[in-house]
């Protein structure tokens, strides 16, 4: 009896579940324009890292005050194309904003400390003209997030602290 014990727990030791971790990094703000996540434009704002599934997942939510605000920002912008007779027909897709956006980054390196991940292709409401990638830091609980435009090389690169 003694020995079938011994034996079923040795092989639920020898075949233990793989170990996963789902990490958040929520109320996310960028350094350059704020010093704390800024309610009035973000519901939410946050990132999810999944070490089982290897993805890194963007999440934010804009306020309806905020999609107002750039919604008559850019009527403005039309208009003012238009009293200068231009053509603004390239401008009429900045009508839509999404009010819930998500991006999905396949995670290319994970330890402890440190993930780097690649944008996803597939992933909705992000421009694919641009190579975007992430290196979060999980300890500091940041996030530097890039852009890099693939027709004129030009990057961008946004630091985001969370909590």
């Amino acid at each position: 009896m003694i020995k079938k014990i011994l034996i079923v727990f040795l092989s639920f030791c020898i075949s233990s579940v793989s170990y996963s971790k789902i990490i958040t990094l929520k109320d996310c703000y960028s350094d350059t324009k704020d010093k704390s996540f800024n309610k009035n434009v973000y519901e939410d704002y946050k990132f999810i890292v999944d070490t089982d599934k290897k993805v890194v997942t963007l999440i934010y939510i804009w306020t309806d005050k905020e999609i107002k605000r750039q919604l008559e920002a850019i009527e403005d912008v039309i208009k003012r194309s238009k009293d200068k007779g231009l053509k603004t027909e390239h401008l009429e897709s900045l009508r839509v904003i999404e009010k819930v956006n998500t991006g999905r980054f396949n995670i290319n390196f994970i330890d402890s400390d440190y993930v780097v991940g690649e944008l996803d292709e597939k992933s909705e409401n992000f421009v694919s003209v641009f190579r975007q990638s992430i290196n979060v830091f999980l300890q500091k609980k940041t996030v530097s997030y890039s852009m890099e435009n693939k027709q004129d090389k030009t990057k961008r690169t946004y630091t985001y602290t969370c909590k």
